[in-house]
């Protein structure tokens, strides 16, 4: 039995691969994909760590684990994340033909940010508006 030695490059090929087949990557490719997108939504409105921490009634230091990417966040948690930002979380899966898998293999995530209205005094008028 012969032990095929492997080059840097190739060795690293490799664990990619396995990587790959396990969906770590895609896992942490999406965990900074939402870090990203809730950083950039905060920086948007001026928002601070401290006050977000707040709006979601953790500490300062779970947002900092979360905008660095390394919450395993919940649907809930996404949730609560976009009702503190002034966004809708929005969770699509999208079939990928294999051409495309190969090009990227990340789920398509967004934050839609949802423009509120000021609500009237009417009730009615709202509904009208709509």
């Amino acid at each position: 039995m012969s032990i095929k030695k492997l080059t840097g490059a190739e060795w690293f090929a490799e664990f990619g691969k396995k990587l790959e087949r396990h969906g770590r990557l895609r896992i942490d490719a999406a965990k900074l994909e939402l870090s990203e997108q809730i950083f950039q939504a905060m920086e948007n409105q001026a928002l601070s760590e401290a006050e977000l921490a707040r709006r979601l009634g953790v500490s300062r230091a779970y947002v900092n684990k979360m905008l660095q990417g390394a919450t395993n966040f919940t649907i809930e948690t996404l949730v609560k994340i976009g009702i503190a930002l002034n966004a809708e979380f929005k969770f699509e899966f999208v079939i990928k033909t294999e051409e495309k898998a190969v090009e990227t293999n990340m789920l398509d995530v967004e934050i839609v940010y949802v423009e509120k209205r000021p609500r009237s005094r009417n009730a009615r008028e709202d509904v009208l508006q709509k």
